[in-house]
């Protein structure tokens, strides 16, 4: 690991040895970081650089002494992560997130650091515009995380303005979805049909029942009831999010949904008949390897243990791709580490370059794919639902189709034009 000095001294083929260090500007309030160069020897550099950085301790001190508030804005940006946020929060993966964009994002931007009551809008204002070329959604993350730090200062009485309401808020970029068009459904589904491996109940029931890839891969025969068709949805099975600082292997686990995503869903009849294969097989499999024990989940491997996102994600791209389907790519190495960067260690080392088609987004596209009123919904009823099919209304109006059987359906995909 470099020191200070190390990472702080340099050579410059124009400007001799050089150092990069912080400095005070009391008439500002503000921290600054500063280059002095003309030194003939990395040892002068050095040693200039350690008188500086002592002569900034006695300074900073100083400055703080100045100002009720103990905290420059990137040490509250740090305070707010590492003691109020990471305590209380429940959720791995938006830790990590969090992490991800204040110290990889933010922090490599600041180019001088204000005491926290003199932050103010135009400060904001720049900062946020900084992060834009890091990736598309960059600018928009980085302004909801900054509002909701700001939020907390001003609470705590650092602030005197609500600098939230002073800065022009980012909108969220929309991704460009590609709506499959009947003729490229029906490729999907005669692929998904063919394909050798047998991930066909995942995908359905992203694709015709509006599961995400957690809510599949955690649903045990328990969530189950046979005789209603009906599915109850209230965990998932995730991956974990570790700080680098924790030094924890990535590994899968169930969480409990937030209340407002628990509900139940009443299938197709064609899913049924998955669910009731994929029971009857995953039940052969334990009875042929009586070392493993079944945990009673659908969606197990042929290892026997439960698959991964992954697992799904590869087949699904291999699908999408040799079939010439379009799907969601991201832009940039750097827009894939900001949406993924649990996975920044693969991207470096070129194992992984771009991430593509996740099954969440594939159940963006099609989440309300029972609804007449939405327009793609049409292209699967157009499809799939027109022969012997029969429809309900639930006591809420929304009009619910049950498509025809399993085996009808692969019949009806060879007669179909």
């Amino acid at each position: 690991m470099p020191t200070k000095a190390e990472k702080n001294v340099f050579f410059s083929h124009k400007e001799l040895w050089c150092y990069h260090a912080p400095v005070v500007n009391f008439e500002t309030k503000t921290i600054e970081y500063r280059t002095r160069a003309g030194f003939l020897t990395w040892d002068d550099a050095e040693k200039a650089y350690k008188k500086a950085s002592r002569l900034f301790l006695g300074e900073l001190a100083k400055l703080k002494e100045s100002s009720p508030c103990p905290f420059t804005f990137t040490e509250y940006l740090k305070y707010w992560f590492e003691q109020i946020y990471v305590p209380a929060s429940t959720s791995g993966s938006t830790k990590v997130k969090y992490h991800w964009i204040i110290y990889y994002i933010i922090l490599s931007r600041v180019t001088a650091d204000p005491l926290l009551p003199y932050v103010d809008a135009e400060y904001m204002e720049n900062l946020i515009e900084s992060c834009r070329n890091y990736c598309t959604s960059a600018e928009s993350a980085v302004y909801k995380l900054l509002c909701s730090i700001l939020y907390s200062a001003w609470s705590r009485g650092f602030l005197e303005t609500y600098l939230v309401s002073e800065i022009t808020e980012r909108e969220e970029s929309k991704s460009d979805l590609h709506i499959y068009t009947r003729e490229k459904l029906k490729v999907f589904l005669n692929a998904v049909y063919e394909d050798p491996y047998a991930h066909h109940l995942e995908f359905f029931l992203a694709l015709f029942c509006g599961l995400r890839p957690g809510e599949i891969l955690g649903l045990t025969y328990n969530n189950f009831d046979f005789s209603t068709q009906t599915l109850d949805i209230h965990k998932q099975y995730t991956k974990d999010g570790h700080l680098p600082s924790e030094s924890a292997d990535s590994k899968y686990s169930y969480k409990e949904l937030e209340g407002d995503r628990y509900r139940s869903v009443q299938i197709p009849d064609f899913i049924y008949e998955e669910l009731v294969l994929r029971k009857e097989k995953n039940t052969c499999f334990y009875l042929a390897h009586p070392d493993k024990k079944g945990p009673g989940i659908f969606c197990i491997s042929c290892r026997g243990k439960v698959k991964t996102l992954e697992t799904l994600n590869t087949r699904l791209k291999y699908i999408t791709e040799n079939n010439c389907l379009p799907t969601k790519y991201y832009d940039t190495e750097a827009e894939a580490e900001a949406m993924y960067p649990i996975y920044k260690k693969q991207v470096e080392e070129k194992r992984i370059t771009v991430f593509k088609c996740t099954v969440l987004e594939f159940h963006g596209y099609w989440i309300h794919s029972f609804f007449f009123d939405k327009e793609h919904s049409r292209t699967i009823e157009a499809y799939l639902f027109v022969w012997k099919s029969r429809t309900f209304s639930t006591p809420g109006g929304s009009k619910f189709i049950f498509p025809v059987t399993r085996n009808s359906i692969i019949s009806a995909r060879y007669n179909q034009p």
